[in-house]
């Protein structure tokens, strides 16, 4: 008997989801579980007060939003929902701070705004903060703008808490070049994020600061592929950030245009001794080359094929490699050798820093008392004018 009551109670809720949209709702595509209750406006933007308040996913597409207003008005009061899913409703500006304010929105889990043309936040940069519950946060192709507005987006970040983040999505925007300070989540705190994706995103290379252990030591996963990045050295100390986070960390750099000349070889032995998993590592293929025979070879794989003679590199894996350690080996035992020379023959050094020392002391003396001679024998060789006495009239 029990169980038909509860079937029977569960039917009711979907009827009431079903009936209580409009007409811009595909109702075959509303689906009523026991887990939760997902529906999905199409073309037209629903009014708030048919949004049913039990849905626990929402996806509005296709429309023309151009500008998204405070949540209320838009959504109104939905305590249960997980996921919202805005996803190509031309959105190109928040109106305000309470576009996405988790008074209306206290449950939210993930947020995707992806294939948009949001311009700016200026008069919103506040908007993702206190969303307390968010845990992904997709922002795919969702920028018109993309290098413009990226100082727009990184105020955004640094204003937001961000304190149940776990994923962030970035990918397929053209920013070119991100600064260091993109990921200081509500100003430098320490977060929980775990994945980082940049897929796509025309980046030619990653300032040092970019990513950071202290501030997030949770991180596990980074997606850099299908990127514009030639080559990989450590003068941003960006290999030596990635090695901070040892075995827990994955990266994926597929698909970037690698120029293998001299400057890659720090990368290649960076590859080949880090503890940093790298997806796919195998391949990483030289797409460009001093050498035309390397083009297409796998970067990991080359060994004397780099002529790097000339070069002299100053960076040291987290697990150092043979030459590396020979060098410091040689040159401190050349230092410990000159200094017991030096201290088994220290009473002849100090001999002969104490007769030099006269010698010069002798040599300065003997000039100053040659001038003095000198200056003696000339006064001594002018002659003596007897002054003329007048005649004694008589």
């Amino acid at each position: 008997m029990w169980l038909i009551s509860a079937w029977l109670v569960l039917s009711s809720v979907c009827l009431h989801i079903a009936t209580a949209d409009n007409e811009n709702c595909e109702l075959e595509n509303v689906t009523c579980e026991c887990e939760g209750k997902n529906i999905t406006y199409y073309n037209t933007w629903p009014l708030a007060d048919n949004i049913p308040s039990e849905v626990v996913s929402l996806t509005i597409t296709g429309c023309n939003k151009t500008k998204l207003r405070e949540s209320k008005t838009e959504f109104g009061y939905l305590k249960d929902l997980l996921v919202l899913n805005l996803t190509a409703n031309n959105i190109q500006k928040f109106a305000s701070p309470g576009s996405l304010h988790h008074r209306d929105l206290p449950s939210l889990q993930e947020l995707i705004l992806d294939t948009n043309n949001l311009t700016t936040f200026v008069d919103a940069y506040q908007v993702f903060n206190g969303l307390k519950e968010l845990q992904v946060l997709s922002l795919r192709n969702a920028f018109q703008d993309s290098r413009h507005i990226i100082s727009n987006l990184t105020k955004a970040f640094t204003h937001s808490s961000f304190e149940s983040l776990q994923e962030l999505r970035l990918d397929d925007n053209d920013f070119g070049v991100i600064g260091r300070d993109l990921f200081l989540f509500d100003g430098g705190k320490r977060s929980v994020v775990e994945r980082i994706s940049l897929r796509n995103c025309s980046l030619t290379y990653i300032q040092k600061g970019t990513f950071k252990t202290e501030l997030m030591p949770e991180l596990n996963y980074i997606d850099l592929s299908m990127n514009r990045i030639e080559e990989i050295t450590d003068e941003q100390g960006f290999l030596s950030a990635l090695d901070s986070f040892g075995n827990q960390l994955s990266i994926n750099l597929t698909g970037n245009p690698f120029n293998c000349n001299c400057d890659l070889e720090l990368f290649r032995t960076w590859l080949n001794d880090t503890k940093v998993h790298i997806v796919d590592k195998h391949s990483l293929i030289c797409l460009k080359a001093d050498n035309v025979n390397l083009t297409g070879m796998s970067i990991a794989s080359l060994t004397d094929e780099l002529d790097c003679t000339a070069h002299l590199s100053i960076y040291i894996p987290g697990q150092m490699s043979l030459p590396y350690t020979i060098l410091i080996i040689i040159f401190s035992m050349i230092g410990v050798l000159f200094l017991i020379v030096m201290y088994m023959r220290r009473q002849e050094i100090h001999t002969w820093f104490f007769t030099t020392g006269t010698a010069i002391k002798e040599v300065f003396c003997s000039s100053r008392t040659g001038y003095s001679d000198i200056g003696r024998v000339q006064r001594s060789e002018v002659p003596t004018v007897e002054p003329e006495v007048p005649p004694t009239e008589v």
